[in-house]
């Protein structure tokens, strides 16, 4: 199965005269900074990590099945003109969703993956925040106050999300 798997945390420095190197260090994307004394500890911190990313995806990977979802059904309702302004930005839109997907997964090994995971995960959010935005106007303009509140819904569990992956760690 595919998931995001961040290793690299900074090894103690007994010889340092700066205490803070005494410790194992961890450093995430969303400037948080982790410190542990022992090994143990900092192990069962990457694995809660590592975990919560893999749950953080899924249920990002669930908002992008609903968001195209709903897309798809909205693209009924454009005029030609419509369909080529906002159908081909959308596009672009959701490709560069899933190569940010393809990225966090790929780099999340490298050397700076803690940094790039969470980097990766708040561009796909800042674009789900402007295609809800896009997709919640047209439906309200077309008078479907249905579906504009289902994608509000969708839009409030993104907010949701995002301070989550925020907040981790700190």
């Amino acid at each position: 199965m595919k998931a995001a798997k961040i290793e690299r945390f900074d090894e103690k420095n007994k010889n340092s005269i700066l205490t803070r190197d005494h410790s194992f260090r961890v450093v995430l994307g969303n400037n948080s900074t982790n410190t542990f004394s022992n090994r143990k500890h900092l192990t069962k911190f990457l694995a809660e990590t590592n975990e919560f990313l893999k749950t953080k995806l899924f249920e990002l990977n669930k908002i992008y099945i609903e968001v195209f979802t709903e897309y798809r059904k909205m693209w009924f309702y454009f005029d030609n003109e419509q369909r080529e302004i906002i159908a081909m930005r959308f596009d672009e839109d959701l490709q560069f969703i899933n190569k940010s997907f393809t990225l966090i997964i790929d780099r999340s090994g490298w050397e700076n993956g803690n940094w790039m995971v969470f980097k990766h995960l708040g561009n796909i959010i800042t674009m789900f925040e402007g295609i809800l935005r896009e997709m919640i106007d047209v439906q309200r303009t077309k008078s479907n106050y249905v579906e504009k509140r289902n994608l509000e819904v969708v839009a409030s569990r993104l907010e949701y999300l995002k301070k989550t992956i925020e907040d981790w760690g700190k």
